[in-house]
């Protein structure tokens, strides 16, 4: 609610580091952010569909092994998601 609503500098100058902690669960922010690593090549991955997909599961096969590519992709250049939180 309105603990929430304040900015993040009021609560650390008037109440210390731990408000902060609870500042942060209160807003349902993470406790840390993505680590912002870039990778050195723009991952992709392509597939080509001759003919042309034209059924639905079709299109999702596709699109499942199209995520696989490219998070083996991302594995192999040290970027891959490897926990949820």
């Amino acid at each position: 609610g309105q603990f929430a609503e304040l900015s993040r500098s009021d609560v650390a100058s008037r109440f210390g580091a731990d408000a902060v902690a609870a500042h942060r669960i209160a807003r349902g922010e993470p406790a840390r952010g993505p680590s912002g690593r870039e990778p050195d090549v723009e991952p992709d991955a392509v597939m080509n569909c001759d003919p042309p997909v034209d059924r639905v599961d079709a299109a999702a096969f596709a699109g499942r092994s199209l995520a696989s590519v490219l998070h083996r992709s991302l594995e192999a250049a040290g970027v891959a998601c490897t926990r949820l939180a």
